[in-house]
């Protein structure tokens, strides 16, 4: 089982812009490579006789049914707009030409 350094910890960090103290970097050490030591333990584990699933659970569609209805008033919508321009929406332009 490889170990994670102390360098590969710092240049993780390094890597996220996170600073961190000489003591969370030991701690963080100790605990990726416990999470090493886990993986480790599971990959022993005889799996050739279980079947690869994708779901543990049945899936099934949760979706609603699509049913058309009216919206809301044009003048319901607008009015909270801040600002309107012919019945939309008038927001400043944000890419340049």
């Amino acid at each position: 089982m490889s170990k994670v350094t102390l360098e590969q910890v710092e240049l993780l960090a390094d890597m996220a812009r996170l600073t961190l103290s000489a003591a969370e970097k030991e701690c963080y050490t100790q605990q990726l490579n416990n999470v090493l030591a886990v993986a480790a333990c599971l990959d022993e584990i005889d799996t050739t006789q279980v079947e690869p699933t994708t779901y543990l659970v049945p899936q099934r569609n949760v979706m609603r049914p699509d049913i058309s209805r009216p919206g809301l008033p044009i003048e319901q919508v607008m009015a909270n707009a801040p600002a309107e321009q012919d019945g939309f929406f008038h927001v400043p332009r944000i890419l340049a030409e």
